[in-house]
């Protein structure tokens, strides 16, 4: 027997043994560009051979085997898939490996073609098996279906002591075979024509990689069948980078026009269709539009344009996240594109504005088309979710107001009063308002009650905050204010109200009387609400018609 230690020199002659008894055994053919990997899993008499090889290369495998265990201990041949460079040599493998029970491991889809080798050997199934292998004491070899990479059936394993991940073609590599192991991240660009050649599509392999990840942990080393060797270091950027590239048909499309503007529309309206059917709302649709149509358009721009019944025109727009805000319909321009959306509901167009005028081609209007009804239907519901809203803020608002005044009411005094912050108060009471109910009546009492409101709000400043805060008192809260702006603020509304004249009532005029206060920080507001209505009262006892302050 030969002992063999890994070693960072390549001896294609002879075995390397690239983990704890895991053994690259296979053959190069520095001609090509094509390395073959052939790897044993050494385990006594049930070690396992793994992707033997072609028929030109099997008796070199075999030396390689030979030179670490008896060749009778081999009692599993794995053959991922069915190509030649992997099960050509099965045939010349049987005539060495005569025990009864050894045995070709590998899918029902593989086996219907390893058939046609004629090799004699007999096949375990290992989806029969719960796709694993055991090995000596508690060594596993784990299986995973990885189908259309390239092959239907094809499969990866991984065997359990050592993280090692047996890939067959995927992490495979064009390469000189002048290296076992990839030595650092430019080997990605290796990996890059091999998978744009033989792999189907991006989502295919991403979706074989995740499955790869979710079934095997941890992945220590990958060790492929075609280029080189993936030490632990590279594992993760390989896994990730592999998952972002675009290959199979996409290959094509760089030589043909026509198929890569096909290709771009189908990805646009495939992607599209998806965010649609995804897409919790009209802003995540068109911010996923405008990653999209970017691919088959000159794209500057992407606005939706809604007449609604309640608000006008709305736009839609990237400036306020497409929520919507009013705005007047666009005019299509040589470097624009309107479109409209069909169906029930409020009528809309997609404007998208473009960087230089463009054809839009048979492709580009079916896919229009198609996406309109589907587009429709987003709209559809983020109006009836933005009515919603309004209706929401509307009786939320309600709520907060006085129906005869229009003021906020004292529940709203709850919600907008901040015991943080420093601000004056006012307490105000009409003067003998009982009086002018008994005598005029309740109507001219309302009228009194709206027009007093009405010249408080006008007195005061927009930041400021009144309130009915029952019957005929009100109450103001005036934002950032000092002593002496509460005292002039209180003195305006006096004298508003006192100008105020109710010529078609009887009744002369009305006069108010004011208890100012400050609120300051961290104080609660209650106290300062009670301050404010002490010097109400000595206002009140003092003759009314005027401002008392409560603070000496």
């Amino acid at each position: 027997m030969v002992s063999v230690v890994r070693t960072p020199e390549y001896h294609p002659t002879e075995p390397i043994e690239v983990a704890p008894r895991i053994w690259w055994v296979g053959a190069t053919r520095t001609e090509e560009m094509f390395q073959c990997h052939a790897y044993l899993v050494e385990a006594g008499d049930q070690s396992v051979l793994i992707d033997p090889g072609s028929a030109d290369m099997i008796d070199e495998v075999l030396a390689k085997v030979a030179a670490i265990i008896p060749i009778e201990q081999v009692r599993w041949v794995v053959c991922h898939h069915s190509d030649p460079d992997i099960a050509a040599g099965l045939p010349r493998l049987r005539e060495l490996l005569t025990r009864p029970e050894v045995a070709v491991v590998t899918e029902w889809r593989a086996q219907t073609l390893l058939h046609h080798y004629q090799a004699g050997f007999p096949f375990h199934l290992i989806e029969e098996h719960d796709w694993q292998l055991p090995l000596d004491g508690d060594r596993v070899l784990r299986f995973v279906l990885t189908p259309y990479l390239h092959f239907p059936g094809a499969m990866c394993s991984w065997e359990s002591s050592t993280g090692t991940l047996f890939s067959s073609d995927l992490f495979g590599g064009f390469t000189d075979g002048s290296r076992l192991f990839a030595e650092d991240a430019d080997y990605f660009e290796a990996l890059r024509p091999f998978h744009e050649h033989y792999m189907p599509s991006r989502e295919i392999l991403g979706a074989g990689l995740s499955r790869i990840q979710r079934q095997f942990s941890p992945i220590r080393m990958i060790a492929p069948q075609h280029g080189c060797i993936i030490p632990e270091p590279l594992v993760d950027e390989m896994f990730e980078r592999l998952g972002q590239l675009e290959c199979g048909i996409f290959l094509m499309a760089r030589e043909d026009l026509d198929v890569a503007r096909l290709l771009r529309v189908a990805t646009a309206v495939r992607r599209l269709n998806d965010a649609l059917v995804m897409a919790h709302d009209l802003p995540e649709l068109a911010v996923i539009a405008q990653r999209v149509l970017p691919d088959i358009l000159p794209v500057s721009d992407i606005e939706m344009f809604a007449e609604t019944v309640e608000e006008g025109v709305l736009r839609f727009g990237p400036e306020d996240g497409f929520v919507g805000t009013p705005a007047p319909m666009p005019e299509a321009s040589p470097t624009s594109l309107v479109l409209d959306v069909g169906g029930r509901g409020a009528p809309a167009v997609v404007h998208i504005g473009l960087t230089e005028a463009a054809d839009i081609t048979h492709e580009m209007t079916e896919m229009f088309f198609r996406l309109a009804p589907a587009l429709r239907v987003a709209l559809n519901r983020h109006l009836e979710q933005r009515h919603l809203a309004h209706e929401h803020d509307e009786l939320q608002e309600s709520a907060r107001r006085d129906p005869l005044t229009g003021l906020l009411n004292r529940r709203a005094l709850d919600h907008f009063a901040r015991p943080d912050a420093r601000f004056g108060v006012l307490m105000l009471d009409i003067d003998h308002f009982k009086q002018v109910n008994d005598v005029h009546g309740h109507q001219v009492g309302d009228v009194v009650l709206r027009d007093v409101a009405a010249a408080c709000r006008a007195a005061l400043r927009t930041s400021d905050l009144v309130f009915r805060f029952g019957g005929e008192e009100f109450v103001a809260l005036l934002a950032n204010a000092d002593r002496a702006h509460t005292v002039a603020a209180a003195e305006r509304v006096r004298a508003a109200v006192d100008a105020l004249a109710f010529p078609t009532t009887g009744l002369d005029h009305v006069t108010i009387s004011i208890g100012a206060a400050m609120h300051h920080s961290g104080q609660p507001v209650d106290e300062a609400i009670g301050d404010a209505d002490r010097a109400l009262y000595q206002a009140k006892n003092s003759g009314r018609d005027r401002v008392c302050a409560g603070w000496q």
